[in-house]
């Protein structure tokens, strides 16, 4: 079982975040956006799912695997990649494919 993380709720994310929570051997543990209603809309139907609007949190949660970052390009994305991969030099491995969406 791996464990996953959906970081950015917006366009992409919902389906990303359906389609890994039904697919077989994973476990969406963590969900992260910017707005709180999004949040709050999420943790309704996915009671199980951690959520949380600080994705700093996330980088330094050991129980994480895998992430995916579905988030427009832009300074704040770029804020959001970065703080992820620094934390191959907190010994982590991290995969990153960036897609402009």
């Amino acid at each position: 079982m791996i464990n996953v993380g959906i970081v950015g709720l917006g366009y992409w994310g919902p389906n990303l975040l359906r389609n890994f929570y039904q697919l077989e051997g994973c476990h969406v543990k963590y969900g992260c956006d910017l707005e709180e209603n999004i949040i709050k809309k999420y943790s309704l139907h996915y009671p199980n799912i951690k959520f949380t609007v600080n994705y700093d949190k996330l980088v330094i949660n050991p129980e994480k695997q895998f992430f995916v970052i579905p988030v427009k390009t832009g300074i704040q994305s770029f804020q959001v990649v970065t703080c992820f991969l620094d934390t191959r030099f907190r010994g982590y491995d991290d995969f990153l494919r960036m897609y402009q969406l």
